[in-house]
């Protein structure tokens, strides 16, 4: 980012980065809903990776 834009072109860039990444999440969300529906058995799968993954953030204190 240029540094003629100022505070402006700062707040501009970080709300496009906001409304991309809402966007990503209410689209993997209905993604995973829609093969939960599908395949009721994946809801055990999805459950385990989030605790795998929540569990391996906490144990090596990793931040995204």
């Amino acid at each position: 980012m240029p540094a003629t834009l100022g505070a402006v072109g700062a707040l501009a860039a970080a709300t496009t980065i906001t409304l991309n990444h809402t966007r990503l999440t209410g689209a993997i969300a209905l993604v995973l809903g829609v093969s939960i529906l599908i395949f009721p058995r994946f809801l055990t799968y999805l459950v385990a990776f989030y605790l795998i993954v929540l569990g391996v953030v906490s144990v090596f204190n990793v931040h995204f």
